[in-house]
Parts: C-alpha cells; sequence; structure tokens
C-alpha cells in the first residue's frame, strides 16, 4: 500500500507496537470499491435489487460501508506493516485506537505478538545423576502379586459377620432432621470394605453387621462438601447388607499362566521381569530427560509471547480437567481442585513454551534434522509393533506424520544433548 507510514511506538523482546497512517487517496478508493460491493446486492424500497442508484446506496449504509472499509484497509495494510519492519507475528495482531471518517487520512494502532530471538547457551556438558535401578526378585513378585489381585474373583462370603475383607451388596437411603434426602438414596451400591468409603462412616458402622441385617449409621458431612444441602448437617442412614463377597485369588501356578496364554509359570514370571525392565528404563530415561529440562530453562532465561503461555495453561488445564472427571470427582467440587492448580499450570506452561524455542535453536546450530530414513524407521518399527494392522498403521502414519516427525527431532535432540553430558 502506497504512501502508507508506520512508526514503531514501542518494542518489547515479544511484542511490538505499530502505529499506522493511511492517506486519504487510499481510504477514497477503498471506500469506493465498498460501495460498489455493496450497490451489486442492495435492496432499497422501490428499486430491484442491485439496482438502486449509487447516492441511494450511500445514504441508506453508511454504516456498514464504514465498518467494511474499515475492515479491509486494517487487513490489506496490518501485514504489510509487519513486513517493513520486518517482525514475523505470532498470531494475529490486537488492532486499537482506530481513528477513521470518509475522506480523511485513516490512523490505528496494533500489537503483536512475537517470536523472541534465542540463541541456546549451556546444553553441552550438562552435569547429570544417572542411577541405575534394577529389577530384582521382589519387585516381580509384588508384579505378580498385583497380577494376582487383578484376576480375583468375588465369592459368595463363608461367614456371615461383616469384617474388613467383605465385599458389600446394599441398598441405603437417608434423612436430615427427619426428612429424606433424595441424593443420599442407593440401591445394589457395591462397597469394599478393606478400601476408604465414599461416605466417611460406613465402614465403621457396617463392621460386625449380618447379612440380611438392617443397620442406622449416622454421618456429619463437613461444612465445606460440594452440596449446600447437606454441608455440615448429620444423616442418619438406614443400610441394609443385601450379599456378602470375599475375594478369591487363584493359584500362582503353570494352570494360571496357561489361562494368560503363555507355556507355564517360568515364561509368565520372565515375562513380568522383561516388562518391568522397560518400564524401569523408561523411567530412568524420564529422569534423565527431566534434568537436561531443569538444566536448560535455568540457563536459558528469557521472554516468550503471553498467548503461547495462555493456551499451554489452558491445555494443561483441560488435561487435568478430563483426568479428575475419569476419576469420578464431582461436578461440585471440580473447580476447587483446578483452580489450587492455576498457578502451578501458569507456571509450567511458561517453562514448555521456554523448553520449545530452546529445543527448536539447539536444532538449528547443531543442524539436526529428520530425514526420509528417520521416519522410514519409525514406519517400520510401528508396523512390527502392530502386526496385521498394516492398513491402519499407514493410515495413522501419514496422518500424523508431522507429529512424528517433531517427536523423532525432540528425540535426536535429547540424545545429542545427552551425548554431551557429564553423567555421574
Amino acid at each position: 500500500m502506497e504512501n502508507m507510514k508506520v512508526v514503531v511506538e514501542s518494542e518489547k523482546p515479544c511484542a511490538v507496537t505499530l502505529s499506522v497512517e493511511l492517506p486519504s487517496s487510499a481510504v477514497s478508493s477503498e471506500t469506493e470499491k465498498v460501495y460498489a460491493e455493496i450497490q451489486r446486492s442492495a435492496q432499497i424500497p422501490g428499486f430491484r435489487a442491485g439496482k438502486a442508484p449509487m447516492d441511494m446506496v450511500k445514504k441508506n449504509f453508511v454504516s456498514t460501508a464504514k465498518q467494511k472499509v474499515a475492515e479491509n484497509l486494517i487487513h490489506n495494510s496490518v501485514f504489510k506493516a509487519l513486513a517493513d519492519k520486518k517482525v514475523e507475528p505470532v498470531y494475529f495482531p490486537k488492532v486499537e485506537n482506530i481513528d477513521f471518517d470518509f475522506e480523511k487520512p485513516f490512523k490505528f494502532k496494533f500489537t503483536a505478538e512475537r517470536h523472541p530471538v534465542v540463541k541456546a547457551v549451556d546444553y553441552k556438558g550438562i552435569k547429570i545423576a544417572k542411577k541405575e535401578n534394577h529389577v530384582d526378585d521382589a519387585r516381580v513378585k509384588e508384579s505378580l502379586e498385583a497380577l494376582l489381585e487383578r484376576n480375583s474373583r468375588l465369592e459368595e462370603s463363608k461367614t456371615d459377620i461383616v469384617n474388613d475383607k467383605h465385599f458389600l451388596m446394599v441398598d441405603y437411603d437417608a434423612s436430615i432432621d427427619g426428612q429424606p434426602v433424595a441424593e443420599l438414596k442407593a440401591k445394589n451400591h457395591l462397597i469394599d470394605m478393606s478400601s476408604p468409603q465414599t461416605i466417611a462412616g460406613f465402614k465403621e458402622g457396617l463392621t460386625g453387621v449380618k447379612k440380611g441385617e438392617a443397620r442406622e449409621v449416622k454421618v456429619k458431612f463437613p461444612a465445606e462438601h460440594p452440596n449446600k444441602k447437606i454441608a455440615g448437617k448429620e444423616a442418619v442412614f438406614t443400610i441394609t447388607v443385601k450379599e456378602m463377597k470375599e475375594k478369591v485369588l487363584p493359584a500362582l501356578d503353570d494352570e494360571f499362566a496357561r489361562d494368560l496364554g503363555l507355556k507355564d509359570l517360568a515364561e509368565l514370571t520372565q515375562r513380568v521381569k522383561e516388562s518391568l525392565e522397560i518400564e524401569e528404563k523408561r523411567r530412568q530415561d524420564q529422569e534423565v530427560n527431566n534434568q537436561i529440562i531443569e538444566s536448560l530453562v535455568k540457563s536459558n532465561q528469557f521472554e516468550v509471547p503471553a498467548t503461547m503461555v495462555e493456551e499451554q495453561s489452558a491445555f494443561l488445564f483441560s488435561k487435568a480437567s478430563d483426568y479428575l472427571k475419569q476419576q469420578g470427582v464431582p461436578e461440585a467440587s471440580l473447580k476447587g481442585n483446578l483452580d489450587k492448580l492455576k498457578d502451578k499450570y501458569k507456571e509450567q506452561a511458561d517453562k514448555d513454551v521456554r523448553l520449545s524455542y530452546i529445543l527448536n535453536s539447539i536444532s538449528e546450530i547443531e543442524k539436526i534434522s529428520v530425514s526420509d530414513e528417520d521416519l522410514k524407521k519409525e514406519l517400520e518399527a510401528m508396523y512390527s509393533q502392530n502386526k496385521g494392522r498394516e492398513k491402519d498403521v499407514e493410515k495413522y502414519f501419514n496422518e500424523n506424520k508431522d507429529k512424528l516427525s517433531a517427536h523423532i527431532k525432540e528425540e535426536k535432540i535429547f540424545k545429542f544433548i545427552l551425548d554431551n553430558a557429564k553423567i555421574k
């Protein structure tokens, strides 16, 4: 756009504010174009659509034209102004202070966030404490016992008095101040007497009860309970034990291994050990990466675009929210749990964004890239891990090639840093 005046009003590492002035000739030219466009579809009483004279169009569509002219002038000039000042924006700039009248110069200001100029330092020679913990027989035994737990079954109890090893099927209802409370009523509710209860007091109140017996249990709800109707009040529950079951574990033997599709107990034990070793290596690798990340972030201090931090923080917040919902946290108490972590998310988001710039800088300095051969090896590994699903793998690979490439690149960067680290 000719004769456009652009002035840098203020400048920060990640933001720049520019003022722009367009000549009245540019305003007049754009105004004529907009009115001509409006005229082609204008509907004015007494005229066929698109046939109204221009003077009538200008009289009836001043507001519409003014808004459209301003939008067009801003859109056509913002990125040229940025290019003139060699600014690469992160997002579309925030426009403000628009000064506009027909046939006068058009003036406005805008602030654009930009990427910081980063040259990573101190990424070679990072001191890393690497602890190699080997998988011993005790851990294998613990995992096998957990496997037995996951394959346990519930059987009718041989005793008829409730203890802390029972699983109970109960019906219950409750009242507060003599009035029934609909929210505190359930049928066929399963209670694990060995675990903490959702409603405090159930476990203690039911210990010693016989099958078929009903018992009253008083429960005092905390004042901060999310349900205001019962918060701080005492409820009287009437609980009827309908069924009593006990957990029965399978025997740890060859038959159990065969039920899992393996040859014998020896093969099962070996598989469990191998799985634990893979998990332990992954944990150790992550611990090393965490040390690298902390060192990089500490050594490379710079501002990052606020909007990028806000977006990453929102992503972390949403991820945490989904996790808590999956864990069964009630909607009423969800907000309180998340609000306590907001500052933590913001701090983590700032670190994540800064790390992305640091890693990108290292890749540029050290010329670390992803080759076609790297992608080919990744595809072959995916085929190997998903035999019989080659078409699905290929589809996923083609649809997510950019993400896979970014992941491979990040792995190569961390490997480079680790190869040049000082490991204790």
